[in-house]
């Protein structure tokens, strides 16, 4: 009972989006913690009442105090471990190499072309191509940005932050049509900005023709 309504907690109340296998892990270490506080309080209050020879009459105030205490300290952690997991998403942080991360961001931009001008394609929709990972999609979504390939817009809610990146919607920008990959490879081969550290050297090898990088995004699938 004690996950159950913990998971319910580390779900509902933060203000973004938190994986549900991630609230359950840390609602069952905080329930696990809890379990043992409550075992070791009994322990103590049964086994070694000198307190109440120090506190007398208000010998059960410091005992619930450090109770209250605890019980916050435990479901804290608890939170910070389901908050942490997704910075530890090894599905979401590991990556291929360079020509894993080109083919997912060629793969992206042709969702977009194909959605049209002033459609887009919304994030939460392709969460699956970032390992569900918050901080991948924010990653490679500021790379094409700054690349010029896409325009991103989010809605103002009062239930997520602004600049939350499931709630944007990656527009073309004016010029994708004509773009060519040749930005996007340079950007992944040769400066590495969407490149993990710990990806094989041994893609860098894997470049892409140059008819395909030379062509503009608009002349057709890809």
């Amino acid at each position: 009972m004690t996950t159950i309504i913990l998971t319910l907690a580390y779900r509902l109340i933060p203000n973004r989006p938190v994986r549900n296998r991630h609230a359950v892990v840390g609602a069952a270490v905080a329930a696990l913690l809890l379990e043992g506080l409550k075992w070791a309080m009994t322990l103590y209050v049964t086994s070694f009442p000198t307190y109440e020879i120090v506190y007398g009459a208000f010998s059960v105030l410091p005992v619930f105090l450090f109770w209250l205490y605890a019980v916050w300290i435990f479901v804290l952690l608890g939170a910070l471990l389901a908050a942490n997991l997704d910075f530890a998403d090894i599905d979401g942080i590991v990556i291929a190499g360079p020509a894993a991360e080109f083919e997912r961001a060629r793969n992206i931009l042709a969702r977009i072309v194909a959605r049209g001008p002033g459609d887009g394609i919304q994030v939460s929709e392709i969460g699956a191509l970032f390992g569900h990972s918050a901080q991948v999609a924010d990653r490679v979504g500021a790379a094409l940005a700054r690349l010029g390939y896409i325009i991103r817009v989010w809605p103002v809610s009062s239930r997520a932050p602004a600049n939350h990146v499931w709630s944007e919607r990656w527009l073309a920008s004016p010029s994708l049509p004509t773009m060519s990959l040749r930005a996007l490879h340079d950007d992944i081969w040769l400066r590495g900005r969407l490149l993990d550290t710990r990806a094989d050297r041994g893609e860098l090898l894997r470049i892409p023709e140059s008819e395909l990088l030379n062509g503009p995004m608009g002349s057709g699938p890809r």
